[in-house]
């Protein structure tokens, strides 16, 4: 729930930020990795 309404509070364009360099950070470890 707290999840929740800490996001409603961010911009959309934050929370779409962060979900993007998320993705990024993670198919760059999964580069490392490889």
């Amino acid at each position: 729930m707290a999840d929740k309404k800490d996001e409603n509070r961010r911009p959309p364009s934050v929370v779409n930020f962060l979900n993007e360099f998320q993705r990024l950070f993670k198919s760059h470890e999964l580069k490392q990795i490889a």
